[in-house]
Parts: C-alpha cells; sequence; structure tokens
C-alpha cells in the first residue's frame, strides 16, 4: 500500500494535465472546480478516496459505487489505494469530468 499523500500527489498531476482548475479545501475533503466541482478528492488513513462526476451511470474502470444525484449527472466513487489505478482509463475519466463542466455553457 503506497502513503495516501504519495497518490495524491500523482492525482494532482493528471489533473494539472487537463488545463485550468482551482481547489477549494473543505473540512474532510478537495473539490477541484472548473465552473463547478468535477472532483472531490477524500484522503483516508489507508486510502484515496475519489468522487468523479460524470453525465453517465457506467464508466470504465468501474466505480466501487456511483449515485445519481441529478436527472443527468452521476457521483463515481473510486478507493484509491495505488498508483496503477491513476493509469490512462482514470486519466480519461478526469478529462470526460473536466470537459463536461465546460459543455454546460
Amino acid at each position: 500500500m503506497e502513503p495516501v499523500e504519495d497518490l495524491q500527489k500523482e492525482l494532482m498531476k493528471l489533473l494539472d494535465s487537463l488545463g485550468i482548475y482551482k481547489t477549494e479545501q473543505k473540512k474532510n475533503s478537495i473539490h477541484v472546480v472548473r465552473d463547478r466541482a468535477f472532483v472531490g478528492i477524500h484522503p483516508k488513513k489507508s486510502y484515496l478516496g475519489v468522487n468523479v462526476v460524470l453525465d453517465r451511470s457506467n464508466a470504465t474502470p468501474p466505480a466501487t459505487k456511483v449515485d445519481r444525484v441529478s436527472a443527468n449527472r452521476f457521483h463515481h466513487y473510486y478507493k484509491i489505494t495505488s498508483r496503477h489505478q491513476l493509469n490512462k482509463s482514470f486519466a480519461q475519466l478526469l478529462k470526460e469530468a473536466y470537459d463536461l463542466t465546460q459543455a454546460e455553457k
């Protein structure tokens, strides 16, 4: 198991490759925002919880849990324990979520 801090740094590198965004520090999490939040980061003791907002219920890689939050928004929850999970497929999900924030305008 890799340190959560290292996993968070790797995740931030993937996010940096997407373009401009800002982070909002919350009590127990970090919201990653463009025009609206598109990723939630939840550092835990043994893993990094990541919530990705998409407009569909299915995704690759499959999420641990998916919640419908509105008619066309779904929160995909991932439990990241290894850098190997932060691969091209996961990077593509982040890009899709990032691009959705612009598509709303």
